[in-house]
């Protein structure tokens, strides 16, 4: 009788299924007409992001103008939240709602060409970007509703193209060899393509900011020359998106996609409802019951993050910043958080992944809370950095602890309802927070020498930096597997001893062999 291997999941163990499931995600890409597909993801991606921030500005601009919605902070504050509502709609509305019929029509059985639908959604939001800022000056009262429009038709095309791209991209990854699993387990592409699927939309955002920074520079330039780029200054943001999707056009129209059956499009929504626990009896808890906790700690950091960037521009005409300091305050609300999911296994190796979640909560709401205190536009571009940076950490070892919590067959369900959580998040809290803003409007608090004068949008990251606070604190009360060890002790040795001991193959070594000798049965004795 053999002895049953353990199911226990080491570290070296964790390490090799995370080493395999990130060298499957780089063979995609070694695949080339997957790479061209992915090549298009990428740029269109990156253009719709930054299409969306140049409506932002657009729109401000616009109502500051005409002094939409009220005018003053108000108005303001009320035009960036129409923007990303309209936007929150569009995906929801066609990416959620109506997915089945758009999924039929894009299907290979449905009237509409996979591939022409992708290149019309780009061609669409490039004559849109091409127009966007020039309805300033051709209709300057109505130019709000125009922008509006044109914001939800973008969202509505890149539904359109996403659900195309979801739908083709299946039928591109590569066959399985011959030998099928006789020689080796076979890879599971799909979950690497939904990984790389999820990376680079996760990575459109930063680079659309870093792209916005440089185009507002030499917007900056030009308008020194040109009167026109002075007054609109996110104008050639506009023009530069429209280019994007010019080059993504120019890749899909050489990517020949099959027209082979494809598993259905998945509903970014789906999910959103806890799977069961394995005997039945109510949602699933975990092995510790953490699970509620570790999900409430991701998608609160994610809103609040969200929230930050959705007051970005308001809280960067308070801080004298324009639209550059717009661009990069979004580029180290959205890059800090990739930089600290990348850093987050090699942060405090010695400390209890649960303290370090409650820890780097904590860090995400102070950095916010003072982050809407300062008034200094370098401060708080180094402190909403490190808002970011600790979120990435809170992210990225959430996400592992609940792995933890979990067997390997009820991860990816677990995966996918924590993803649909976050995304419900992250559309709120960038909603909500400009809303909250325009209602709280700008104060100024002043006694004698000391004055303290504030808009809305500094007071909604001191409300959103706050409400983390007690999120960190039910997380280390309830999940603390270190109950007696002071925290601050525990902090202290983990900080004096760095990394720990270092793990590492032995240079030398030898193998030890057993064998246990079988004996014959002894003969019957005759008598």
């Amino acid at each position: 009788m053999t002895r049953e291997q353990p199911t226990d999941v080491t570290p070296t163990s964790g390490a090799l299924a995370a080493d395999s499931r990130e060298r499957a995600v780089r063979a995609l890409l070694r695949y080339p007409p997957l790479r061209r597909l992915w090549s298009a993801q990428l740029v269109g991606g990156a253009a719709d992001a930054l299409a969306v921030l140049v409506l932002v500005l657009l729109s401000l601009q616009a109502a500051v103008s005409a002094g939409s919605f009220g005018g003053g902070y108000r108005g303001a504050a009320l035009a960036v939240a129409a923007v990303l509502g309209m936007r929150l709609l569009a995906t929801v509305l066609f990416g959620a709602v109506l997915l089945g019929p758009l999924s039929a029509l894009i299907g290979p059985s449905g009237p509409l060409d996979r591939r022409w639908t992708m290149i019309g959604a780009d061609g669409l939001r490039l004559v849109l970007l091409l127009i966007a800022p020039l309805w300033i000056d051709w209709t300057p009262d109505d130019a709000v509703a125009w922008l509006l429009i044109t914001t939800f038709v973008v969202g509505v095309a890149e539904r359109f193209w996403t659900i195309a791209k979801d739908d083709a991209a299946p039928a591109l990854l590569p066959a399985p060899p011959v030998e099928g699993a006789a020689v080796r387990p076979l890879p599971d592409h799909m979950d690497a393509l939904r990984r790389l699927s999820l990376r680079t939309n996760f990575l459109s955002v930063p680079l659309a900011a870093a792209g916005l920074l440089v185009v507002m520079l030499i917007g900056r330039l030009l308008g020194t020359g040109v009167s026109w780029f002075h007054a609109h200054q996110a104008a050639l943001g506009s023009y530069v998106g429209a280019g994007l999707f010019a080059a993504s056009i120019s890749v899909l129209y050489f990517v020949e996609l099959p027209g082979a059956q494809t598993p259905r499009t998945r509903s970014p929504l789906e999910g959103l409802r806890r799977p069961r626990a394995a005997s039945g009896s109510g949602a699933d808890k975990g092995r510790t019951g953490a699970v509620p906790l570790l999900i409430l700690a991701c998608a609160g950091v994610a809103a609040a993050i969200a929230a930050a960037v959705g007051v970005a521009a308001l809280q960067a005409v308070d801080l004298g910043g324009g639209p550059v300091g717009f661009s990069l305050l979004v580029l180290v609300l959205s890059g800090g958080p990739a930089i600290g999911i990348r850093s987050a296994p090699k942060v405090l190796p010695g400390l209890s992944r649960r303290r370090l979640l409650a820890l780097s909560v904590a860090l995400t709401g102070l950095a916010l809370l003072a982050a809407g205190l300062v008034h200094d536009a370098t401060t708080v571009l180094m402190i909403a950095l490190l808002a970011g940076l600790s979120a990435g950490i809170a992210a990225n070892t959430g996400h592992s602890l609940l792995d933890q919590e979990l067997e390997e067959s009820r991860r990816p369900r677990m995966t996918e309802h924590l993803h649909a959580v976050v995304r419900v998040a992250v559309g709120l809290g960038a909603v909500a927070a400009p809303l909250l803003a325009a209602v709280i409007g700008p104060h100024r608090l002043g006694s004698g020498e000391f004055v303290f004068a504030h808009g809305g949008a500094a007071f909604t990251l001191m409300l959103v930096g706050a409400l983390l606070l007690p999120i960190a604190a039910l997380v280390l009360g309830r999940t603390d597997d270190r109950q007696g060890v002071p925290l601050r002790q525990d902090l202290r040795e983990a900080l004096l001893r760095g990394g720990g001991a270092d793990e590492a193959p032995a240079a030398t070594g030898f193998f030890i062999a057993r064998q246990r000798a079988v004996t014959a049965p002894a003969s019957p004795r005759r008598s």
